[in-house]
């Protein structure tokens, strides 16, 4: 689990690098950057609450 959260860490700063590139808008990309996370969080939290849990 830590090596595939340390890849896939490294995977993310790769892309938002190559993306900072194209996109200067760095505040605007962190901006939906947080907005996706949070709906994905919110997202998985609602699924994990409806999976009856045996």
């Amino acid at each position: 689990m830590i090596v595939v959260g340390c890849f896939s860490w490294s995977c993310f700063m790769v892309l938002q690098g190559i993306t900072l590139k194209s996109y200067p808008a760095e505040l605007a990309m962190t901006a939906w950057i947080c907005l996706l996370a949070t709906v994905e969080g919110a997202i998985v939290a609602l699924l994990m609450e409806r999976i009856p849990h045996f």
